[in-house]
């Protein structure tokens, strides 16, 4: 099993060379570049510990919330007044709260630091799919495709926090399937810690879950505490955000697929001549693909269980994350950047079904090279980024 640590570390090498690359091709070699932290949050007034290189736009990006949050996650300071939504942002923590332990003392480290924990994290989730990979017959390196995929190097490229709940949930959802020697009540913590990256991390309960868990004391108590956590954490959001409420959500849901339609429509109707039509088809096309793909699963799934058959541990939250892509809103189907993270967990599970041991069916096959195609369509993209120096 040494070859998956192997794999880990591969990915974690390739997460820090795509921010390495960000930093110097793109942003004048400052670290605090990738955050993208708008105009309008970036000056000195605003409390920082260290000099912002400013984005190119007076909003800025994603990422500089949780530069924020790393600075200040309990809201108490004239950082976490850069915050466009408390209540909502706040909620994401389990990236910054970890940032801002390691650097108590020394917070002018805290872009460093959140970018050595996003390559940890994706290395984690790599070692997770190569575990998984090597206990039904498949290559380790299998691995390295999540550290691969578009949604991860998105992530990489302007530091967000998508990547860090995919791979804490990866690892939750391989430790849960592993030996029963195993730290049992450890995949139920981990799953806790990835709600508190990103809500939408409950839908990989299904793959963490099972019933005979309440047979176990042990079990019970780590279900009661990680819920506990989860509902302190939101609790204390909600008293410090003037009552904002602990699910305050930005609404991106739509018809099924609707969003989808629009953005193929408005590339197509764009005039931005046939290169980035063909560049906007492709994408859309491989993401429709993996909802297409989900909802086979789904299909399958619900066949073998009236069946009785045995049923692959991870189908049930590939529906539920499938269900979520097909209501997204054009909000997020509006540019990769988006959609990519957004449908990360749905490309990093169906990565588990397509080496995951089976019936061998055409499913699997094209589970895989699905994984394939975002290797493809990843590496097309940040080399792009790289070359033209796009933030």
């Amino acid at each position: 099993m040494r070859s998956r640590w192997v794999v880990g570390a591969i990915s974690a090498a390739l997460a820090g060379a795509a921010q390495i690359a960000c930093v110097v091709l793109v942003h004048d070699a400052q670290p605090t570049g990738p955050f993208l932290v708008g105009s309008a949050n970036a000056g000195a007034e605003r409390g920082w510990p260290f000099a912002i290189h400013e984005a190119r736009t007076e909003v800025g990006y994603d990422g500089q919330f949780y530069l924020a949050l790393a600075i200040d996650p309990f809201l108490r300071s004239r950082v976490s007044e850069t915050l466009d939504d408390p209540g909502y942002r706040a909620r994401r923590i389990s990236w910054s709260i970890a940032a801002w332990l390691v650097t108590l003392r020394a917070p002018e480290r805290a872009p460093i630091v959140l970018a050595m924990l996003l390559c940890l994290a994706v290395a984690a989730g790599s070692v997770a799919v190569a575990t998984w990979a090597s206990r039904s017959g498949f290559s380790a390196l299998w691995g390295v495709a999540f550290a691969l995929n578009l949604g991860t190097l998105v992530c990489c490229w302007r530091m967000l926090g998508d990547a860090i709940m995919v791979g804490i949930m990866l690892t939750a959802i391989v430790a849960a399937s592993g030996s029963p020697e195993g730290p049992k009540g450890a995949p139920i913590l981990l799953l806790a810690a990835a709600v508190l990256q990103k809500e939408t991390a409950l839908l990989g309960l299904p793959a963490v879950w099972s019933p005979r868990q309440l047979a176990s004391c042990r079990l019970r108590v780590a279900w009661l505490v990680s819920a506990l956590v989860v509902a302190a954490w939101w609790t204390y959001v909600w008293s410090m955000t003037s009552g904002a409420g602990p699910f305050s959500p930005r609404i991106v849901l739509d018809l099924p697929l609707r969003g989808w339609a629009e953005s193929l429509a408005a590339s197509i109707w764009s005039g931005r001549g046939g290169a980035r039509v063909a560049k906007d088809l492709a994408f859309l096309g491989l993401y429709a693909t993996s909802l297409g793909l989900g909802v086979v699963v789904a299909a399958r799934e619900i066949a073998a269980r009236r069946k009785g058959e045995s049923h692959s541990r991870v189908a049930s939250s590939i529906a539920l994350f499938s269900t979520l892509g097909l209501f997204l809103s054009e909000r997020v189907w509006v540019e990769a950047w988006a959609y990519s993270r957004v449908l990360l967990p749905l490309a990093a599970l169906e990565l588990l079904y397509g080496v995951e041991r089976g019936d061998g069916s055409r499913t699997r096959l094209v589970a895989r090279a699905v994984a394939l195609a975002g290797i493809a369509l990843g590496l097309a993209f940040t080399s792009y980024n790289a070359i033209t120096g796009t933030p």
